[in-house]
């Protein structure tokens, strides 16, 4: 598998260099009874892939303020035609016991070879995660 260059601090993207354990979880919302009015939230894990990290820093700014989206790592895992069509909105990535909202999935250079995870950090605890 070719390496190719990451996009923020221009890193080298090969299958060797996938060294970090990368964990996807789905948040579900669960009612315990018919009477709860308080639902359950719990983070189950679907995914674990070895990957690479990239920190995101703001680059557009206006009057010395960050106007970039909220993005703030990006995760590359190989690519995974099943990752690749999750629906990403109750997604997050546990990564060194923090959590990270995914926002979007890129299909990186549309070559099928790696999967670019746009996310926002969201804290240390399931918690914390669920209100990302």
């Amino acid at each position: 598998m070719a390496c190719v260059r990451t996009m923020f601090s221009k890193k080298i993207i090969c299958a060797g260099a996938m060294s970090e354990v990368i964990t996807i979880l789905r948040r579900e919302i669960m009612s315990n009874s018919f009477d709860d009015v308080e639902p359950t939230e719990q983070l189950t894990n679907i995914y674990t892939s070895m990957g690479m990290i990239e920190e995101k820093r703001p680059t557009n700014r206006f009057d010395n303020v960050s106007i970039d989206d909220n993005v703030t790592h990006v995760f590359y895992i190989t690519y995974d035609y099943d990752v690749y069509r999750l629906d990403r909105n109750s997604l997050f990535i546990e990564f060194n016991d923090r959590y990270f909202k995914m926002l979007s999935v890129m299909n990186y250079g549309e070559s099928d070879k790696y999967i670019a995870l746009f996310c926002k950090e969201t804290g240390f605890t399931d918690a914390e995660a669920a209100l990302g």
